[in-house]
């Protein structure tokens, strides 16, 4: 009989991203990858896949999207996702709102969770840059 392991997974890497990049489309933002966040699981046969990001509180001045699909990212992700540079966090419209954050929960593919754990947007001074680029694209 195998003894169910009960540690949660962990934080190793939760960094501000530092790229701004355009995304298509007439959108700026974020990659989120693996440079970025990182979680990882002690679990036997833990995948990159089986390790799980919950939104607990969203972003409120931008938004998550999947790259791939385009599609808005509201209740969870993957390391998988993380890894393959999936994850971007899209600017709003409005460029001096980019300070943001969004609280998650990692949790394995055994339910063990990591709580309450925050991740940041870039600062100001990267909305300040957009504005300025914007401001010099349309002149």
């Amino acid at each position: 009989m195998r003894v169910r392991r009960k540690e949660p997974p962990k934080l190793v890497r939760n960094r501000t991203p530092a790229r701004l990049q355009s995304i298509g489309a007439g959108k700026h933002g974020f990659t989120i990858g693996w440079d970025e966040l990182m979680a990882t699981s002690d679990q036997p046969g833990a995948r990159p896949s089986d390790i799980t990001y919950v939104i607990v509180d969203g972003v409120h001045h931008g938004r998550l999207e999947h790259l791939e699909t385009g599609r808005l990212i509201r209740r969870r992700f993957t390391q998988q996702d993380v890894n393959d540079g999936k994850v971007v966090y899209v600017i709003n419209d409005h460029p001096m709102l980019t300070n943001d954050s969004f609280v998650f929960r990692v949790q394995d593919h055994r339910h063990n969770i990591l709580d309450q754990q925050t991740s940041v947007s870039r600062s100001k001074i990267c909305a300040l840059f957009i504005r300025l680029l914007v401001e010099f694209v349309l002149l």
